[in-house]
């Protein structure tokens, strides 16, 4: 006589409550470690952005200094030189522009006019140009010269995944989730984060290591 083999109702309803606690301790916890996506891609855009600015300033085609005595950086109080890159020549207030973008990954077109900042709640449009990771650039028009002697700085703005919500920045009222983000740029090519939501988000170490998954 064969013997039928199972779980009993008590067996299997154990068995449920155990499976349903673990899971409410392992679902949140797995929740609170997904890498947050916004700061992922702020991370590769601010070192993108400094790893660009640093080889176009040290680029002695592309910036050369006045002379020896007067170091320039993105000024020339003299002059602004033409530069040739790829067989493009750059010159004038979109000098900095177009040889920035000339070293992206870009989808579509490149527009180096002045365009103001990004409008809140709005997708940002097609601003300077759009990487091809979907980020959205809005870079200087300028020669860098009104900072020869105030040191003043110029922004690079992005929005970091494009028109996808939430589309403003941490300054903005309501902000929870910003997916816009502002760096400062002096003539010397240093950058600069004056928003303190934006610091935090750079100095997430949790970040750091996922940010070859999205290179």
């Amino acid at each position: 006589m064969k013997i039928k083999q199972g779980f009993t109702l008590a067996e299997t309803l154990i068995t449920l409550g155990v499976v349903a606690t673990i899971a409410t301790i392992i679902l949140p916890a797995m929740f609170n470690t997904k890498p947050n996506q916004e700061m992922m891609m702020l991370k590769k855009v601010y070192y993108l952005t400094g790893r660009i600015v640093n080889e176009l300033i040290n680029d002695e085609d592309f910036y050369p200094d006045d002379d020896e005595e007067n170091k320039s950086g993105f000024s020339h109080v003299n002059t602004t030189p033409e530069a040739t890159y790829h067989g493009k020549e750059y010159k004038g207030n979109d000098k900095f522009c177009g040889l920035f973008a000339a070293r992206m990954n870009v989808k579509g077109e490149i527009d180096c006019t002045k365009k103001e900042k990004f409008t809140a709640g709005k997708a940002p449009g097609d601003g300077t140009f759009t990487t091809a990771d979907g980020v959205v650039w809005i870079l200087p028009i300028s020669d860098f010269s009104r900072g020869s002697a105030t040191n003043a700085k110029e922004s690079i703005y992005v929005d970091v995944n494009g028109d996808k919500a939430s589309n403003c920045f941490s300054t903005d009222a309501n902000c929870t989730k910003p997916d816009r983000f502002e760096i400062k740029l002096d003539r010397w090519g240093k950058l600069y984060i004056e928003d303190e939501a934006t610091r935090k988000y750079l100095s997430n170490t949790d970040v750091t290591k996922q940010l070859e998954d999205i290179k």
